[in-house]
């Protein structure tokens, strides 16, 4: 450390009078250097090497060590202290803290100093009254119709941040109600609490600058929609005119009423900013335009309350072509090799085309191929055939492909009445139907699967920034083909094993419906928030079921459509994420994920796609998938393949922090969780108990990301601390993971792209 100078090691604000006076040290000019472990400043410490050992150098390693992990120490300055106490003090008064008093005091040990800022807020200031009064009449009758709305009520603080949201929230009334010129420039603020005891009148006066339009509502007179489209084919500068609104649309071949319907602003209305959002927001929306420019002026015939409207847009490419290669690893376990903690490594393929507009409607349709091919190193592959009578292959011991064909409408097809009525024009609609062929080869079993699924999507946001997705699928419907390879059937000895494998791995049907919603509200509270995906319920043959039992009166199990087993089953799950930023560089990260199924009627278990697992990078991250649980089930009493459950519970916690700025981040984590199975053929030690809180898997870990800009590398070492398929008197296997070389037989070291939640 230089001399003469001290660090500046903490700021502590200490408040008085019981008041809880949220971002108070935000105010504070001097923050200290971060912290890692709480105990080291790593950051301000890789600056000091650096700049020791490269003193006179200038080459990437100094600003390596210096610039991007290290951070520059904060050196104790009193001038900013006392700017932060004149911070803290304006704050105050803003939030109506009219008599606060900040005073600080410094200690300093070893060179370190630490800041105390007392602060004594007094008592704040309450709203008596609110007035709002304009010097226009029209103005004066709108705000006062506008007023019973406020935010503002007696007996709240005197919040400056407040009162600019009321501005806002008066200046959107009239923008909202055809003031197109109206700005909250017109909006002056007078707060008077003279001559009342804590008390203040609030008083919004709204000024007209003078031009006679400017207080007058507008009306839409004309609205022109304006390709901005190269011409091949048609006629360009030839005017369609649909419902009011006058189309150009040169060339481009759309039918009128897919972007007449996302047009909100209509000729003969009131001039609406909530209209005029949602228009351009259900324009993009349609994915049709990498421009869209609306245009408002006033109307060329009558300037006074009159506005035409000009939308352009530009549409994108037609045709969209994707070949992307790949390299990819996976947690699949190769179940030949014998090894609970293998990995696999292939490369993968994908190919797409992206046809826009196909029939005129502005749909999307596409078609995606993806072939991948894995391998394991180490744990040696084993050879596959991939169809009777070939060649085998030695090199891979996992293939899969998949064909998919997608058709995107952005409307909500065949429900018009909610795709169109006014509650929901906020919305952003889609209907999806969509058809995928995938194929699975790999050393214990052959899969084929055609799912046919036809799904509503929207998007809809309040007025506080909080979004929702909900997605409907009425029709799933899907055909599975599985064939167990018969070397494998013989290695599991057990026979329940055998018989939930030979139910599992076998042709059947699912038709099913499922609705589900994701929530966040992030653009609410940036620092404090939660993003939840909840399968709020997939049910499935439940139809084919009554039909059975009406027109046959079959109760048995097994029934068959054409010859195959359909599936009768409930499903539910959530997972919801809780993020708390700290500070600038940290965060701490708490999730739950909790699901449940039951199968019934018709059906045995659960069809394997639908059953629960834990393990692998972003579960329980000291455990591959599909090797732990349920319950308390040990290693060798089950087949990996059969660690599948109906009941799911996993926690996580994280703790993210900063190294390099931009470029490195860390963490530490805790993972808890298991699977168990609730039918009533399962095995005591597989079956959800009171006691299930004995057969929790706990692991801790930790791990480092690169942040590449555009996706995010992620290597997280799993510690396990807490086995389950172990012996109930050995499961704490932390206490031996330092004998007979645990430390690396025991742990996992996952490689992902992105954060696991």
């Amino acid at each position: 450390m230089p001399e003469g100078k001290t660090l500046l090691d903490g700021n502590r604000v200490k408040l008085e009078g019981g008041e809880k006076i949220e971002d108070l040290k935000e105010q504070i000019l001097l923050v200290p250097n971060r912290k890692m472990l709480l105990l080291v400043k790593f950051n301000l410490w890789t600056y000091y090497i650096g700049d020791k050992v490269f003193r006179k150098d200038s080459t990437w390693a100094k600003r390596f060590f210096t610039e991007t992990i290290g951070e520059k120490p904060v050196y104790l300055d009193t001038f900013k202290v006392h700017r932060s106490e004149s911070n803290m003090k304006r704050y105050l008064f803003l939030k109506g803290y009219y008599d606060a008093k900040v005073s600080s005091k410094v200690t300093t040990v070893l060179k370190r100093s630490y800041v105390v800022y007392t602060v004594n807020p007094g008592r704040p200031y309450e709203v008596r009254t609110v007035n709002y009064n304009a010097s226009d009449r029209i103005l004066d009758m709108e705000a006062n119709k506008f007023s019973k709305n406020s935010l503002l009520k007696a007996g709240n603080h005197v919040d400056q941040d407040k009162i600019d949201e009321e501005s806002n929230r008066l200046t959107m009334a009239f923008r909202n109600n055809g003031f197109y010129y109206f700005n909250k420039q017109f909006i002056s603020v007078l707060i008077d609490s003279g001559g009342h005891k804590r008390g203040a009148d609030i008083y919004f006066n709204l000024d007209n600058p003078g031009e006679v339009r400017d207080a007058r509502p507008q009306i839409i007179q004309k609205v022109t929609v304006d390709m901005d489209f190269k011409q091949q084919f048609g006629r360009k500068g030839v005017t369609v005119k649909f419902k009011g609104i006058e189309y150009l649309f040169n060339g481009y071949n759309i039918k009128p009423n897919i972007i007449n319907r996302s047009i909100k602003i209509r000729p003969g209305e009131l001039y609406s900013q909530e209209n005029y959002e949602a228009t351009y927001n259900k324009l993009l929306g349609l994915g049709l335009f990498n421009l869209v420019n609306i245009r408002i002026q006033p109307y060329r015939g009558d300037t006074t309350n009159k506005l035409e409207v000009v939308i352009v847009l530009r549409p994108l490419a037609k045709h969209v072509y994707i070949v992307e290669p790949q390299l990819i690893t996976t947690d699949k376990p190769d179940l030949n090799s014998g090894n609970n903690n293998p990995r696999n490594y292939g490369f993968a393929g994908t190919a797409s085309l992206n046809n826009k507009n196909v029939f005129r409607n502005a749909e999307d349709f596409n078609i995606r191929f993806r072939l991948a091919a894995e391998t394991q190193f180490g744990g040696g592959s084993v050879p596959v055939q991939i169809l009777p009578n070939t060649k085998t292959f030695n090199v891979f011991s996992n293939y899969e492909s998949n064909l998919t064909f997608e058709l995107l409408y952005p409307k909500l097809v065949g429900l018009i009445w909610l795709d169109t009525t006014p509650k929901f024009r906020l919305q952003l609609n889609h209907t999806s139907i969509n058809l995928t062929y995938l194929t699975e080869i790999n050393t214990n079993y052959t899969r084929r699967s055609v799912p046919l699924n036809l799904t509503y999507q929207t998007l809809f946001e309040t007025k506080d920034k909080q979004t929702f997705f909900f997605y409907w699928s009425p029709i799933q419907f899907s055909y599975n083909n599985a064939l167990i390879r018969p070397e494998f059937l013989e290695r599991v000895n057990n026979p329940v094993d055998s018989l939930r494998l030979v139910r599992t791995f076998r042709s059947y049907i699912i038709p099913s419906h499922k609705l589900a919603v994701v929530y966040s509200n992030k653009e609410k509270s940036h620092f404090k928030y939660w993003n939840i995906r909840y399968t709020v319920f997939e049910i499935a043959g439940n139809m084919t079921e009554l039909g059975y039992r009406i027109l046959k009166n079959d109760h048995s199990k097994d029934k068959q459509i054409f010859g195959v087993p359909y599936f009768q089953f409930f499903r539910t799950d959530i997972d919801a994420v809780h993020y708390k930023v700290l500070g600038k560089s940290k965060t701490l990260v708490l999730r739950a994920n909790i699901g449940l199924g039951k199968a019934y009627g018709n059906s045995y278990i659960l069809p394997f796609e639908r059953q629960f697992y834990v393990g692998g990078s972003n579960s329980l991250r000291a455990w591959r998938p599909r090797i732990i649980g349920p319950g308390g089930t040990q290693s060798s009493s089950a087949s990996i393949i059969d660690k599948t459950g109906d009941m799911l519970l996993v926690t996580n916690a994280e703790y993210r922090f900063t190294i390099a700025p931009g470029f490195m981040d860390g963490a530490f984590f805790l993972d808890a969780g298991n699977i168990w199975q609730i039918s009533k053929s399962a095995s005591d030690y597989a079956k959800f108990s009171n006691k299930f809180y004995k057969q929790l898997a706990f692991n801790t870990g930790v791990g480092l990301r690169l942040d590449l800009s555009f996706f995010i590398i992620r290597l997280d070492w799993g510690i396990p601390l807490h086995d389950p398929s172990e012996l109930e008197t050995k499961r704490w296997v932390i206490k031996n993971l330092y004998k007979n070389h645990n430390m690396i037989d025991r742990t996992v070291l996952s490689l992902a792209v992105g954060y696991p939640f």
